[in-house]
């Protein structure tokens, strides 16, 4: 398993971050969003999203079977949950999935 650095945290107050540019803004605002990461990205996703981006095609695709797999698999190790994968609806935030859910 690949250990991780959550020590090193980047300074994002100039890279174009509406969360730490509504800080710098109004330092007593407290910065709690769910979705924005404040941490380095790992070298396997970063050079991921460099490999898809090389291939210069972009479009829809489908979900590859590995993922379903990693999901299901995780599901069952944390929470003792099996489903198939024709339960597993991925949707792309917090948000559509509160609303998809209601």
């Amino acid at each position: 398993m690949t250990k991780y650095d959550f020590t090193t945290i980047p300074n994002r107050l100039d890279h174009n971050s509406v969360k730490w540019q509504e800080i710098k803004e109004n330092p007593h605002k407290l910065p709690l969003w769910v979705a924005d990461m404040d941490f380095l990205a790992l070298p396997k996703i970063k050079q991921s999203i460099h490999d898809y981006a090389d291939y210069g095609v972009y479009g829809y695709a489908y979900v590859e079977e590995d993922l379903i797999k990693s999901i299901q698999n995780w599901e069952k190790n944390q929470h003792q949950y099996d489903f198939s994968k024709e339960a597993l609806i991925l949707v792309e935030g917090v948000v559509p999935g509160i609303g998809l859910a209601i």
